[in-house]
């Protein structure tokens, strides 16, 4: 019984030996050698080059030139949005129907306009004269006078619980 305990040890040193000796031959002790190859303070990051930058191509075109202009469609933009701020200063003072003829009393810092159907107002069309609504055009664009700029913001003061999921509030008297 002896014999064959000393045997298995024997078999199981050298598979643990024929394991660990490629192993040991290709990182085993050569822990000092690496470190010794590499500076200490440098790390072992793929280095790369950054792209060069000649500061004649900032020379060839300047940003800040008084030759440069500004993009006209961003202006054409604007000048329309103003167009339409300068009709909601327009106050809604009356509409006049006299048989089929339709027209609207408008002030403006204090001077009276009354515009009837294909009337012009400030390079806006009025198109139609309706119950609740009037409706200027300037080609692309529709507005109604009536409406009331309204605030994105929501108003939560009078704003109801819409949970399911929590109970209500009941006030104890």
């Amino acid at each position: 019984m002896i014999g064959s305990y000393k045997f298995i040890f024997l078999v199981t040193i050298a598979l643990v030996s024929l394991i660990v000796l490629p192993w040991w031959q290709q990182n085993g002790l050569s822990l000092k050698k690496r470190e010794a190859e590499k500076p200490s303070g440098e790390l072992a990051i793929n280095k790369v080059k950054p792209r060069s930058i000649k500061p004649s191509n900032f020379l060839k075109k300047p940003i800040f030139s008084e030759s440069r202009q500004p993009v006209t469609s961003t202006t054409k933009i604007k000048s329309e949005f103003k167009k339409a701020n300068l009709l909601q200063t327009y106050k809604y003072r009356g509409t006049v129907i006299a048989g089929s003829r339709k027209a609207i009393i408008l002030e403006n810092n204090g001077t009276t306009i009354q515009a009837e159907l294909g009337h012009d107002i400030d390079g806006w069309q009025l198109v139609k004269i309706e119950l609740g609504e009037i409706i200027l055009s300037n080609g692309s664009k529709t507005i109604n006078l009536l409406e009331k700029p309204t605030n994105k913001v929501k108003d939560l003061r009078n704003k109801k619980r819409e949970t399911r999921w929590l109970p209500a509030l009941k006030r104890k008297e």
